[in-house]
């Protein structure tokens, strides 16, 4: 298994040979790009829970988006059907003939 990028040596040439202390931290020590800054860690976990722009609100918002539309487009469509038939039900126990109007073939 290889290390993840941000730990990885950006190949740049080498030399100097003293572990990647060069120059400041060194690269053991670095953090991840994906890391908090500094504020938010003095941030309690049940606030940044709750935060609006919390993670998981976004993913749970998109799941039960996406569980609607899936679930709710085939009983829309199925009520438009329903409603087709029980229309020209009507018509027909009424005897009324449905003329076409519009151009045909």
């Amino acid at each position: 298994m290889s290390a993840p990028s941000w730990a990885r040596s950006s190949g740049g040439g080498g030399g100097g040979g003293g572990g990647g202390t060069r120059g400041g931290t060194p690269k053991s020590q670095a953090k991840p790009p994906g890391d908090p800054p500094q504020g938010d860690a003095e941030m309690p976990a049940t606030e940044k829970d709750l935060a609006e722009d919390a993670p998981w609100k976004r993913i749970q918002q998109n799941t039960f988006t996406r569980w609607c539309n899936e679930h709710l487009k085939g009983v829309h469509k199925r009520m438009q059907l329903e409603n087709v038939s029980v229309a020209l039900d009507f018509l027909e126990r009424e005897n009324i003939k449905l003329v076409s109007i519009g151009k045909g073939g």
